[in-house]
């Protein structure tokens, strides 16, 4: 029988809909995003970005993303993927995020390829 985190692990939880867009602020650390997805890109690859939250920064840089044509997904962790008082993942959540990212990023990218 498996644990609730387990479950939690299992079930994909880490997957969230497309926060609401805000309104586009100028920001140093996009423009720096765009640099790299040209970097990424002249040299024959695809840039995955992951927004770990629905809150407005976070926001902001998935809809650049999108306008850019950059690949972006949006994640938010419920509270028990999360260190308490903190956001940033457990090792539930850490699980959790590298399983997502190995099924559903880096699996179809290495098919294409054979």
């Amino acid at each position: 029988m498996l644990s609730q985190r387990q479950e939690q692990v299992q079930s994909g939880a880490l997957r969230a809909e497309a926060p609401p867009q805000p309104a586009q602020v100028p920001h140093p650390s996009l423009d720096q995003l765009d640099a790299y997805a040209r970097y990424v890109r002249d040299h024959g690859g695809q840039l995955s970005v992951l927004v770990l939250s629905r809150q407005p920064p976070s926001a902001s840089v998935y809809w650049h993303c999108i306008d850019r044509g950059i690949s972006v997904r949006v994640i938010e962790p419920p509270p028990a993927m999360q260190l308490r008082q903190d956001g940033h993942l457990n090792q539930v959540g850490n699980q959790s995020l590298a399983k997502m990212v190995r099924e559903e990023v880096l699996s179809p990218r290495l098919a294409e390829l054979k």
